[in-house]
């Protein structure tokens, strides 16, 4: 075996080692972000805003329904870093889950915290760029694990429009316990 392929070897090895396994999926509610310019840099102040969200699916035999309401409350600071202006956030989500013709249940969801950095990049563009993490709690409706959470989102706000953000993101969660199914 020649030195480049052990070398090769060695790398792809170490590179193996350092694999963790990771989690696809959304710790958000689908829409959760529709009609908010997430994008944008807020002018400095604190912000409060409170989306809800109800929706039913098949999921045969019956049907179920998710009812989640998102209070934000969101800190626009003096502070620039790179151009942008730093942001803090928190939320603390409440859902309520049913079952037609069966249980249902209640509660917070994980807690989520974030800093966000918003630039402005003219013409009523903005970027922004979010890392935050959901507290793990144990609550019938939460997940009992801490996840992290990175946003990017990309926003149009000039002549009276604010388009839909068009945010893409990572979470990283490690699973410990499923919520439970509802009980009555």
């Amino acid at each position: 075996m020649t030195t480049f392929a052990r070398m090769a070897t060695a790398g792809l090895l170490s590179l193996a080692a350092l694999a963790t396994p990771a989690h696809a999926g959304s710790v958000t509610q689908p829409g959760e972000t529709v009609g908010l310019a997430v994008g944008a840099p807020l002018p400095e102040g604190a912000y409060f805003v409170n989306t809800a969200d109800w929706g039913c699916r098949n999921t045969s035999p019956e049907s179920t329904c998710v009812g989640v309401t998102i209070p934000v409350l969101a800190w626009a600071t003096p502070v620039f870093l790179f151009g942008g202006r730093v942001q803090l956030l928190t939320a603390v989500p409440l859902i309520e889950v049913n079952v037609d013709n069966g249980p249902s249940t209640s509660g917070f969801y994980n807690p989520f915290f974030a800093g966000q950095i918003a630039w402005d990049l003219g013409n009523g563009f903005g970027f922004s760029y979010l890392a935050g993490f959901y507290l793990g709690v144990n609550t019938g409706v939460a997940f009992d694990s801490t996840s992290f959470n990175q946003r990017f989102a990309v926003s149009y706000t000039a002549d009276g429009w604010t388009s839909p953000p068009m945010p893409s993101g990572v979470s990283r969660r490690r699973a410990r316990r499923r919520p439970s199914t509802p009980t009555s």
